[in-house]
């Protein structure tokens, strides 16, 4: 069977001017600083997924929105490669209280005052200086 990318979700969920990022456990980014999310599992839905991996990483529930941002990561780290197509979605914060699990070894809302504080991989940085800009369209951060 021949290799092929694997499609995965994240998710850009804000709540009061922050946005929620988490603290990588495993690799690829393996303690860097990204949206939640994982990969999507057969027949699951873009959304679905989303929303699954989002509480199982920060036990909060999301509504997950629409596609914001697509992106492809060829990367290795500890002797694996890695090739994900990366759907980022909006998604609306419903409830919960934020905990790290899963695949999170922590999990933060963070400001734009955060950014120089965290190490963040080059394409998360990238959305995050777009998000947290003045002219980022509103619908990110209802």
């Amino acid at each position: 069977m021949a290799l092929r990318p694997t499609i995965g979700v994240g998710g850009i969920v804000m709540r009061e001017d922050k946005v929620l990022l988490v603290q990588r456990a495993a690799p690829p980014f393996k303690g860097l600083w990204t949206f939640p999310g994982g990969t999507i599992e057969w027949k699951e839905t873009l959304k679905d997924a989303l929303e699954r991996e989002i509480f199982e990483e920060t036990g909060l529930t999301v509504r997950a929105g629409q596609v914001a941002h697509v992106y492809e990561l060829i990367h290795e780290e500890e002797n694996h490669e890695f090739h994900f197509i990366i759907i980022e979605l909006i998604a609306e914060y419903v409830e919960g209280a934020l905990k790290a699990a899963s695949d999170a070894s922590d999990a933060r809302w963070i400001s734009s005052s955060d950014l120089g504080q965290l190490q963040i991989p080059p394409e998360t940085m990238d959305l995050l200086q777009q998000i947290f800009s003045p002219a980022y369209p509103d619908e990110f951060n209802d």
